[in-house]
This record gives structure tokens, sequence and C-alpha cells, in this order.
């Protein structure tokens, strides 16, 4: 897990677009989806939630052991 990585999914969390955090990170946005694709592979779990609303991305809040609690 990098540091990088986790500071994707916050701008995303805080952008809730994949788009608009590629945009505000200075990476294309298929460079920060395959970063996230990463960090769920290795975390075991889907950390957010796609939608087919223009790159729109809804982060799952996860308990350890329980799955996702809800999301935002």
């Amino acid at each position: 897990m990098e540091l990088r990585t986790l500071r994707y999914l916050v701008e995303i969390a805080e952008e809730k677009s994949i788009n608009r955090a590629a945009e505000k990170l200075y990476v294309s946005q298929p460079t920060l989806s395959r970063a996230i694709q990463a960090l769920e592979r290795e975390l075991g779990f889907a950390v957010l939630e796609r939608t087919n609303h223009a790159g729109r991305a809804v982060l799952l809040l996860c308990q350890i052991g329980g799955g996702a609690a809800g999301s935002h």
C-alpha cells in the first residue's frame, strides 16, 4: 500500500468524482482508477461504489470483518 494511493482515495472521497479528483491530482483518470483497483485487490474489498454518472464514485464505509456499513 502506498501513501500516494491513500491520497488518491481521500481526494476521490472529497470530490465524490474520480474525474474531478484526477484533475485536481494532475493524473489521468485511468491511472487513478488503476491505483484504486490495486488498493481494493490488496485490501480484499471494494472501497468505492462506482456509478455510471460521469465518473462519480462513493466511498464505502467499511468495518473490519463487517463489510460495508453504509455509503456517503
